[in-house]
């Protein structure tokens, strides 16, 4: 395989980014993670995806979205939304009908609730302080139900076969 890198080298272009690899060496790393990837059992990827949203819902929840010094102090909620969510959906979708819908509820519930911690971000911002309450009650109340909602979906996608 090593004597066939320099020709790859010299015809390779990535699809997705149109990068073609400079050197053996990023051609070498490229040809491991292609390898790497053929090993992947992609119906765990929407297992995978919510177990990531999960913990990251257990965390944001357990944050005290009253207090507008800890909104202000707040990552940004793209850390709340998975980054694969699409690709999950997708995967989901192979493996059962009703698990990609309980999905897809979940995300909603999750965009909704990220929806509103970033207006508690800006009623903090503006200094609106009387008004946070209700916000942060909504925002909890919309990532607990996305939490029960991805906790359905799991169950659901294990007992389709995922």
């Amino acid at each position: 395989m090593k004597e066939q890198i320099p020709r790859l080298l010299a015809t390779f272009v990535d699809p997705f980014t149109r990068y073609a690899p400079t050197s053996e060496v990023e051609m070498s790393c490229l040809l491991g993670l292609l390898h790497q990837m053929r090993r992947i059992d992609w119906s765990k990827v929407p297992l995978l995806t919510i177990d990531s949203a999960v913990s990251a819902i257990t965390y944001w929840d357990s944050q005290d979205l009253k207090d507008f010094r800890m909104v202000k102090a707040l990552a940004p909620t793209e850390t709340l939304f998975p980054l694969k969510a699409d690709s999950a959906m997708d995967h989901a979708g192979r493996i059962s009908p009703e698990g990609a819908s309980k999905l897809s509820a979940a995300f909603d519930d999750l965009r909704a609730a990220c929806a509103e911690i970033e207006n508690l971000r800006k009623l903090a911002e503006v200094g609106l302080n009387s008004v946070l309450e209700p916000v942060a009650q909504k925002a909890h109340g919309l990532l607990r139900t996305a939490l029960a909602k991805f906790t359905e979906a799991k169950a659901v996608l294990l007992k389709a076969g995922a």
